[in-house]
């Protein structure tokens, strides 16, 4: 149980007016902590950080430290031996540790800690599936020996005692920027306070270690001027598509990157500047100079657009005064219905204009005949759909008689 507020509580109503019990773990770490602690020097509880103040990609460890003082008597045995039956529990918020904090997998980390004697602490809420026929529940809690030596500190009364040192290190590594509170610790057990004649005299203790606080700053200051975000070692794949396109032709450009396991997040990485590369501005117009970034697995994707600033698209924010035309629509409309589109052959100069590479085709005999022959010919005119019948007539009369071999449009 935990209170939810101060004051004084009677046994037969521990929740008081307006309580209520709670189960939570978190809850009741929460609540321990905000208790006054017992003056002893029977179990000492410390959390240790290498760091307390850290940049992205910047690793750095914590470690829980336990001090149990030596069994009275029996200065050499492991005071944790005798409560193997009920071994003391240690309760941290770092066994999952929250988002922006990279760890080693669980497993990993603790699998190598496991006690074969049973001496130890239990940790959370982890369990590991007995191997007992007469466990029925199928799982036990899991206790970890996490001995490390000794320690000499000073007691209550100032003489100096060899505490038995226990400690449980991890490795961290931040992705993000933040303020990261781990703890606080607490160790709750049974613990051997002395001799009864020849028995122990147990003594009942909750220890609590205050939370320590993790600041992962920014980036210190002057920046390189093609920071896009990204701490840490990266592999950067480009690929452009198409590959073959004309002059004036847009182009994609997908650039891949992917993270190492120390450094930084790739949420953190912004789409590279790629105006600051001179030989790259020199050949392209960069259409889209912010391009949205999608995640595939460890791999984010940006894909801006490029073209050729010699021959913009109609899409360039450039001038539009010359276009690459593609189809017949992009085309002047002829004015009459009766003519119709060849396609030429593109030409050899991949900067043909709309005049050079599409041409419309003229009768070479009247226009009364049902079927009429067709043949190329220079560029005509636009002309006007409101222009008279006879002034129609005789433009293409004016044509029809010109030599075929004509440089310019008449």
């Amino acid at each position: 149980m935990a209170p939810d507020d101060k004051g004084n509580r009677r046994p037969d109503d521990p929740a008081g007016e307006g309580g209520h019990r709670r189960q939570d773990a978190a809850q009741q770490t929460a609540a321990a902590a905000s208790r006054r602690p017992e003056p002893q020097d029977l179990v000492i509880v410390e959390i240790k950080p290498s760091h307390t103040k850290v940049y992205p990609t910047q690793p750095f460890s914590v470690t829980l430290k336990i001090l149990v003082k030596p069994i009275p008597k029996n200065d050499d045995t492991d005071p944790l031996l005798p409560l193997c039956r009920r071994p003391p529990h240690v309760q941290i918020n770092w066994v999952d540790p929250p988002d922006g904090l990279a760890v080693e997998q669980k497993a990993c980390w603790l699998q190598p800690l496991l006690s074969e004697d049973g001496a130890g602490f239990t940790l959370n809420d982890l369990n590991m599936q007995s191997r007992s026929f007469f466990d029925f529940d199928g799982a036990r809690s899991a206790v970890f020996n996490l001995a490390k030596g000794r320690e000499t500190r000073d007691g209550l009364d100032g003489s100096s005692i060899r505490y038995f040192a226990y400690e449980l290190p991890r490795s961290f590594t931040p992705e993000k920027t933040g303020t990261y509170s781990l703890g606080p610790a607490i160790v709750k057990g049974t613990f051997v306070a002395g001799f009864d004649g020849n028995e122990y005299t147990a003594r009942r203790l909750v220890v609590i270690a205050p939370a320590v606080p993790i600041d992962v700053g920014e980036v210190p200051q002057p920046r390189p001027a093609t920071f896009c975000g990204g701490i840490g070692e990266y592999q950067l794949t480009a690929s452009a598509s198409p590959t073959n396109l004309r002059v004036g032709d847009p182009l994609t450009l997908t650039l891949e990157i992917e993270r190492s396991k120390q450094s930084g997040s790739l949420e953190l990485i912004s789409a590279p500047d790629l105006s600051a590369n001179p030989q790259l501005a020199a050949d392209f117009d960069l259409l889209d100079k912010n391009p949205t970034g999608r995640f595939e697995g460890a791999v984010k994707k940006f894909s801006p657009t490029l073209c050729d600033p010699n021959e913009p698209t109609s899409a360039s924010p450039r001038s539009r005064s010359r276009r690459s035309i593609r189809s017949p629509r992009d085309l002047p409309r002829w004015p009459r219905s009766r003519s119709r589109w060849r396609f030429r052959k593109p030409l050899a100069s991949p900067a043909a204009t709309w005049s050079d590479r599409y041409q419309p085709l003229r009768p070479t005999t009247s226009r009364h005949e049902h079927k009429a022959s067709f043949r190329t010919s220079p560029t005509l005119p636009n002309c006007a759909t409101n222009a008279s019948t006879s002034s129609l007539r005789a433009r293409r009369s004016r044509v029809c008689g010109a030599s075929r071999d004509a440089s310019s449009p008449r």
